[in-house]
């Protein structure tokens, strides 16, 4: 007993032993966990500088989730947070005042890292980090991607979040839903955001359709509003950004710009900020400060625990998400179906349905399972009654058959021995005829006309892919499964075989198989006939021809069909056409021959590759195909030519019709690797026998119609004509004597001045060249630039006409005080020639003119060509004190998008906005080109002036130079020393 009880207290005692080690271990590890986390969770100080006031919604936003993302994090983190309120007080004095407040309170005090919203704290923070923040790690967040990549390169310990608009989703959904949208209004402010937002969303159209206007609203004023209200047509809609100030400096949130818009207008107001949601926007893919500020301090908290900040890439994701307010998508009629994926509903009333859903299914489908468990159980009952009452009848019937069995089974025993005597004969007669049929290839058939009895070999069987005696219940069966299209000439050919009009045929067709394929065979047959000249058998072979006539198809399809669209190619419409014109001739009627090109096709194969292209081609081809009729053959010649041949015409008004609804058919979008485009075409007509007899007339006259179509702009159609000739040899001479032009010195510069509007002072010519040929007279630069162009005479002629200026140049800056500009139009052949820099620059030297007397005026065509190329040559002519002008400008589509890019001083309007300058559309318009170009620090020229209210309007609009008609036209070189008195 005594020894039972010292064993228990010792297993006690280890037990008490080992729990102690255990619970010692453990306070070990917590104490141990504990401590490394309180040095590591040091506390840390954090400065948010914010740019705007606290109370504006972004800023706010911003400042929550840095807030909230610190406090969810373990470390122990001080967060100080500062507002600039750069938005309602943008001065000098402000800056100072801020400045000498955060170095009153920070200047002596431990700050880890620094972090700032939107551009005007970044430049803060940069611009006086040397005297307040020293090496300390700066994140930011709300700056746009070009100003953050710029801030990156020039500083150190430096990274952040880009903020990144979405313009592009949400005009996309704004035209999903309605298609009929053409103009888009930018409601933004002028400061540096609202300008840059601005830009944005023209990038962002740009990439939707670069048909549709977009226009600022930028100098709509918060009293215009309320007065006049804002009314703007009914295919448009606004764009709202981040608006604080207007023009006349009256600052309001957004929220309140947002409602007194929205009270004062019907056009519905889109966003891409968060800011003015819920109080007049609809919504649309808009930014998230709450997602920017996060993402800011993820990063801040990565810097915080030791990570280098160069290691730290600045942050390009998307912090946007389409949001939706449900009364104004109720108020503009939008479906809210018709809302993306994902899309986020604000003040949408509550559901019961939606906010119970997943209860409701349950409910469901435990009453549907119970509901269809009824009616299977009542089912199985029924039918578990009839299977009772039907087993008793076929008891009844089973006990009745037995009997009839037992009675005939004698006589089937008699029967059988009939049989069995039989077996040996029939056997020997199939081997026989199993010989025969098995030492054919084909397929070999056999009917007797007097007992309908047929016979198919082994062979015939696996030509028409059939089971023996199972598919082929009757002899004519077999033809069922000839092919439609030949079922009747068979079936009246075996016809004609068995009466006995013919002893034998051969004859091509096809026949179905089991998978609904058609194969070729080759079919012989022949009648045998009676001792008295009846047809007593018939008999006959099936072969298998189709990969032999596959092969001839294949030959005949490549001889007469384009590889790529499957069309007809050139020698097929060629063929067509000469049967055409014979039958024409024959029943005297009227073709026509409709030439197709693609405008501007190679900019497509050079922008997507030559895949899209051929995609495209055989889209093209698809859609043509569709108007095929009797009288109409469609085909393609080559490259981007199609062909269309057009019989039996009553009218040329039925062709008229017909290549209205050609051009209808082209336009339907095409959407290709997810890209969406439209196509126009260029379209000649030549009329038989009007315009040629020949084919080969028909087609020249055809294609010099088509051409004409290309000159008259494109996207039209020419009924060919004879002048067309006329004009081409008219332009054939003119091409000949434009290349004597330059040795008989039959070209001349004029030149027509630009001036000062306010002073009055002269500031430059623009020389224009002009040709007198003794043969023609005067002819119009409209007429020869182009021949130039397309004979490659543009360059040396080009470099004729900077020589001359050049010379002028030097010639009028010789004995006057005021330098004096002279500007040349460059042309985009001569500006894509590998030599023209230097060409320029041998000119310059040569003629000893300062390179700063000489401008040269750039198309926003010539631009396009080759741009990046384009602009390092315009880069190196700036560099040398060249003038480079952008000319045209608002006629081209990309300009806006590359204006910081280019390395232009002086801006010229087009001449259609100076004549838009009475309208109520275009003079806004005009104002806000020169307000944006004189923000990038450019000079603006205003070309086509011709009346004082224009030149009034110009002069309100602080326009730095006028040309134009009202000034003086171009004029000779002796001429021009009139106005060097102006």
């Amino acid at each position: 007993m005594n020894r039972q009880y010292k064993k228990v207290l010792s297993i006690k005692l280890i037990t008490i032993v080992l729990f102690i080690s255990s619970l010692s271990a453990f306070m070990g590890v917590i104490f141990y966990t504990s401590m490394s986390v309180q040095a590591h969770n040091h506390g840390k100080t954090v400065l948010l500088i914010n740019s705007y006031h606290k109370g504006f919604a972004w800023t706010d936003n911003i400042t929550d989730a840095i807030t909230k993302r610190f406090q969810e994090d373990d470390m122990e983190v001080t967060l100080l947070v500062e507002y600039m309120d750069w938005k309602r007080y943008p001065k000098p004095e402000n800056l100072d005042s801020f400045y000498q407040r955060i170095r009153y309170k920070y200047a002596n005090k431990k700050i880890d890292l620094v972090m700032v919203s939107d551009d005007a704290a970044l430049n803060f923070t940069l611009n006086y980090r040397d005297k307040i923040f020293t090496d300390i790690p700066i994140v930011f967040c709300g700056i746009y991607s070009d100003t953050a990549k710029i801030h990156m390169e020039q500083s150190e310990n430096l990274t952040g979040v880009v903020e990144k608009i979405d313009s592009k989703n949400t005009v996309q959904f704004v035209l999903s839903i309605d298609p009929e949208i053409k103009r888009i209004y930018v409601f933004h402010d002028n400061t540096e955001s609202g300008i840059q937002a601005f830009h944005d969303v023209i990038k962002g159209v740009n990439e939707v359709d670069r048909g549709l206007n977009v226009t600022s609203l930028s100098t709509v004023s918060y009293n215009d509003m309320i007065n006049k209200g804002v009314d703007l047509p009914d295919n448009s809609i606004i764009l709202m950004t981040t608006f604080t100030r207007d023009i006349e400096g009256k600052t309001m949130d957004v929220e309140e710009w947002a409602e007194v818009l929205r009270s004062k207008t019907n056009t519905p107001i889109y966003g891409l900020y968060e800011m003015g949601l819920g109080n007049g926007i609809i919504g649309g893919s808009l930014i998230s400060g709450e997602m920017e500020g996060k993402e800011a301090a993820n990063i801040g908290i990565r810097i915080l625990k030791g990570e280098d900040v160069s290691s730290i890439s600045l942050q390009e994701k998307e912090t946007t998400s389409f949001i939706f307010d449900y009364n104004q998508l109720e108020a503009f009629g939008i479906s809210n179906k018709k809302l993306p994926a994902g899309s986020i509903l604000i003040n949408k009333p509550f559901s019961f349905y939606e906010a119970y859903r997943h209860l409701v299914w349950a409910v469901t489908g435990i009453f549907t399972c119970m509901a269809v468990f009824i009616v299977i159980l009542y089912r199985n009952i029924n039918k578990r009654k009839k299977v009772e009452r039907d087993l008793l009848y076929s008891h009844d019937e089973l006990n009745n058959l037995y009997e009839e069995l037992a009675a005939s089974e004698e006589e089937l025993r008699a029967q059988n021995q009939e049989l069995e005597e039989n077996r040996n004969y029939i056997q020997k007669s199939a081997e026989r005829y199993q010989l025969v049929f098995e030492a054919s290839n084909e397929g070999l058939w056999e009917l007797d006309l007097h007992t309908n009895e047929s016979f198919f070999s082994e062979r015939w069987y696996e030509i028409f892919d059939c089971y023996k005696n199972r598919e082929i219940s009757r002899f004519d069966a077999w033809v069922e499964l000839v092919h439609p299209d030949d079922r009747e000439d068979v079936a009246a050919v075996l016809d004609t075989l068995k009466s006995g009009r013919i002893d034998q045929f051969v004859s091509e067709y096809r026949i179905q198989r089991k998978n609904g394929e058609y194969q070729w065979v080759l079919a012989k047959g022949i009648a045998l006939k009676d001792y008295d000249g009846s047809i007593k058998r018939l008999a006959g072979s099936h072969a298998n021809i189709h990969e032999k006539k596959i092969q001839e198809e294949k030959i005949k399809q490549l001889a007469y069909h384009d590889t790529l669209t499957n069309l007809p190619n050139r020698a097929s419409l060629h063929h067509k056409l000469r049967e055409i014109v014979k039958e024409s001739k024959e029943k005297k009627t009227k073709s026509a021959v409709i030439f197709i090109d693609i405008d501007n096709f190679k900019i497509i194969n050079d922008a997507f590759g030559h895949t899209f292209g051929d995609i495209l081609l055989m889209r093209l081809g698809e859609r043509l195909l569709e108007k095929v009729g009797q009288n109409v053959h469609i085909g393609r010649l080559g490259g981007d030519e199609f062909l269309i041949l057009y019989e039996n015409l009553s009218s040329r008004e039925q062709v008229d019709c017909f290549i209205k609804d050609i051009i209808k058919c082209l336009e339907k979008e095409f959407v290709i690797d997810q890209k969406s485009f439209h196509i126009t075409a260029s379209i000649g007509i030549a009329i038989h026998p009007d315009d040629g007899i020949s084919p080969d007339d028909l087609l020249k006259n055809a294609d010099t119609a088509m051409y004409r179509a290309k000159q008259d702009g494109k996207n039209c159609y020419r009924f060919f004509e004879r002048s067309m000739n006329e004009h081409l040899e008219e332009k054939l001479l003119l091409q000949n004597g434009m290349r004597y032009g330059l040795e008989r010195n039959e070209f001349v510069l004029y030149y027509q001045p630009e001036i000062e509007p306010h002073s009055g002072n002269i500031y430059g010519f623009e020389a224009l060249i002009r040709w007198f040929s003794p043969d023609h007279g005067w002819i119009s630069p409209l007429q020869f630039i182009g021949i130039l162009e397309e004979t490659g005479l543009i360059a040396e002629v080009g470099k004729w006409v900077i020589q001359e200026a050049c010379k002028f140049a030097k010639e009028i800056n010789t004995d006057i005080k005021q330098e004096i500009i002279v500007s040349v139009n460059v042309s985009p052949i001569q500006l894509i020639h590998n030599d023209f820099v230097d060409t320029v620059k041998h000119i310059i030297k040569a003629s000893g003119v300062l390179p700063r007397l000489i401008g040269l005026e750039i198309t926003e065509t010539a631009l396009m060509e080759s741009f990046s190329q384009n602009i390092e040559k315009l880069h190196e002519l700036k560099e040398l004190g060249v003038h480079i002008i952008l000319d045209d400008f608002g006629t081209g589509y990309s300009s806006l998008n590359y204006l910081r890019e280019l390395p232009i001083s002086i801006l010229k309007i087009d001449k259609s906005f100076v004549d838009d300058l009475v309208n109520e559309e275009g003079s806004p318009l005009t104002e806000s080109i020169v307000a944006l170009a004189h923000s990038i620090g450019l000079r603006v020229v205003a070309e086509g002036v011709e009346t004082e209210a224009q030149l009034e309007t110009l002069k309100r609009y602080k326009c730095d130079l006028i040309q134009g008609y009202l000034i003086s036209r171009p004029v000779p070189k002796e001429e021009t020393k009139r106005f060097m008195n102006i």
